[in-house]
């Protein structure tokens, strides 16, 4: 038998699925059903929106407007609204996250508050100031190829996504990004790589770098090119909510520092603290033959 905070927490992961039903009517179904639960099962729906966050990131823009509709039910009383003390429940689980250094949920949290900022509901300067925490590792004395890759992609990826605020909020800081972010891919060419030796040794193409850096910082420029409007292959649920429009943001996110790598800890060193352990790793990018169909003519011998 299912556990009863498990079933609670399941039923938001069908957000949007059905093709029968559109986005809209699924995200309004969802925050009534937000609504009904947040009194007795608050922790259970806390704990479906982190997994779905980071376990449906597919869903990511549907995730954040889901947030930014939830409202409570009626003569339950909240100091704060509670979009917002969600979200605060949110950052602490993001926090976590960070302190481990767990660089695929981070990425996902940053996604996750891009759209928040391009919807309008965080503050743009402290968007702009978590996304300077990440570019600020680059800048590390000695900062490993791994920590410093996950870093720029953290802010690389949330800045895709909120720079259409960002950018009319700081234009000077976002373009600080882009070329603190474009310079450690100019960085990445002259070092050696371990993913193609042998194969484009007779071109002149770089092609010892970062691929998914570089594919990234390629969609920032045309972001950047197209005066740094919202992409368009990235969907935007929340202009079909009237409620959701010229939103005036109320929610900061937290300043934060991220930890240090612990790297070579000898066994019989041991903390409470888990400890993360450095792995200088070769990015391998595997690449397959174009798939060719030949008519092949077949004859048969007859007696």
């Amino acid at each position: 038998m299912v556990p009863f905070n498990v079933a609670i927490r399941r039923r938001l992961f069908d957000l949007c699925d059905d093709e029968n039903i559109s986005a809209t009517s699924s995200l309004e179904t969802k925050r009534n059903y937000i609504r009904d639960n947040l009194k007795d099962n608050y922790d259970s729906i806390i704990e479906g929106l982190q997994i779905g966050i980071t376990q449906q990131p597919y869903k990511m823009p549907f995730w954040a407007t889901l947030l930014t509709l939830v409202i409570g039910p009626e003569g339950l009383e909240t100091d704060v609204p509670w979009p917002n003390r969600i979200c605060s429940d949110l950052v602490r689980g993001f926090q976590a996250q960070l302190d481990k250094l767990r660089w695929r949920e981070i990425r996902l949290y940053l996604q996750f508050f891009g759209h928040l900022a391009a919807i309008g509901f965080i503050t743009p300067e402290s968007m702009v100031s978590q996304l300077l925490s990440f570019t600020s590792v680059l800048d590390e004395p000695g900062v490993s190829y791994e920590r410093a890759s996950m870093a720029a992609l953290c802010a690389g990826e949330a800045l895709l996504r909120a720079a259409s605020v960002l950018h009319n909020h700081s234009p000077h800081k976002v373009y600080d990004i882009l070329s603190v972010l474009g310079a450690f891919s100019q960085s990445l060419q002259a070092q050696t790589s371990m993913s193609q030796p042998v194969i484009l040794l007779h071109t002149q193409e770089a092609h010892n770098t970062n691929e998914q850096l570089k594919c990234l910082l390629s969609a920032l420029r045309e972001v950047e090119d197209d005066g740094f409007a919202y992409p368009a292959t990235l969907l935007r649920p929340q202009e079909n909510f009237p409620q959701l429009q010229d939103l005036e943001p109320t929610f900061a996110l937290p300043s934060i520092l991220v930890p240090p790598e612990i790297a070579h800890v000898e066994e019989e060193i041991s903390t409470s603290a888990p400890a993360v352990h450095h792995r200088e790793l070769p990015t391998v990018w595997i690449r397959l033959f174009d798939v060719e169909f030949e008519s092949i003519t077949l004859r048969y011998a007859t007696a």
